[in-house]
């Protein structure tokens, strides 16, 4: 890269379920579905380590999460471990909710204000 070129840092959402991971990219938008195993999760951190992380946020799952943590811990990736019930309290007071998403259509949408808030 050069001097005249600045890299975005970027933030990392990753929903954590037994076969999957669903990870979000943003500001880039960019969006992965991963299988929840080892393997496959080293070869995404090896992708991740091109990009200038601010952080990773992951939800708590109660061990489906342990694999991603520990590799992004041995690859000096800052990832933050988050109370899935904190989060949707915060998401709740700020009116927004995120909309799931069917796993097949591999995209994300942007979250969806709530009408009935404030």
């Amino acid at each position: 890269m050069n001097s005249s070129q600045i890299q975005t840092s970027v933030n990392i959402g990753v929903d954590v379920g037994k076969a999957n991971l669903d990870i979000a990219l943003h500001p880039s938008g960019q969006f992965y579905s991963i299988p929840n195993s080892e393997a496959h999760i080293r070869r995404f951190i090896k992708i991740l380590k091109n990009y200038d992380i601010e952080r990773i946020v992951v939800e708590a799952t109660g061990r489906h999460e342990h694999a991603l943590v520990q590799a992004s811990n041995q690859a000096g990736l800052p990832i933050i471990v988050v109370n899935p019930i904190s989060v949707r309290r915060y998401a709740q007071a700020i009116c927004v909710f995120q909309t799931k998403v069917a796993t097949d259509s591999r995209r994300s949408l942007p979250p969806i204000p709530r009408e009935s808030c404030h």
